[in-house]
């Protein structure tokens, strides 16, 4: 019997998929994921909460371990993102309603 050959457009995309979901690469995704995910749901409870910015990367620790979590700290803005929790300070930006235009 002659065997069959699959096409090859199916390959590349069952080989894009196996790249975001396994080794380092699947681990970031799922920390970001889960870091994603946990940033939603503190700001539906807890809008403006110090506590979303160290939920955040303990939660990608959760999902994704150590790379998940420097992922998510990364993608957040570094470690300022999590300083003000810590008793640092964080930089001043203005909010939306603070902004001044120039005349």
């Amino acid at each position: 019997m002659a065997k069959r050959r699959r096409s090859s457009a199916r390959r590349a995309g069952s080989k894009f998929s196996n790249v975001l979901t396994s080794g380092i690469v699947g681990k970031a995704v799922t920390g970001i994921g889960a870091a994603a995910l946990v940033g939603t749901v503190m700001n539906r409870i807890l809008p403006g909460s110090p506590i979303t910015g160290i939920a955040q990367p303990i939660a990608a620790y959760a999902a994704g371990g150590a790379v998940g979590a420097v992922t998510s700290v990364l993608l957040n803005g570094g470690l300022g993102s999590i300083t003000g929790f810590l008793g640092g300070q964080q930089a001043a930006t203005p909010s939306v309603g603070q902004v001044e235009f120039g005349v």
